[in-house]
């Protein structure tokens, strides 16, 4: 899987959950896909999980060249 697929995974998955937040969605299908980066990130100040105001920061961590 590549960055592009990634997010491709994050849209679909915001529109088959819209119940979860932005950032929830993010780290979701980061933990299913790539869970050595999602670790990286659990319980951090980038985990964006419960908060959306990290996603910037989250995405920024985990892009390319990292992926």
């Amino acid at each position: 899987m590549d960055w592009t697929e990634y997010l491709r995974l994050v849209y679909r998955a915001l529109l088959d959950n819209p119940e979860w937040r932005v950032g929830q969605t993010f780290y979701n299908v980061l933990a299913q896909h790539r869970p050595d980066l999602a670790a990286e990130v659990d319980c951090t100040d980038l985990d964006p999980f419960y908060d959306d105001s990290r996603l910037t920061r989250f995405r920024d961590h985990i892009r390319p060249p990292r992926w």
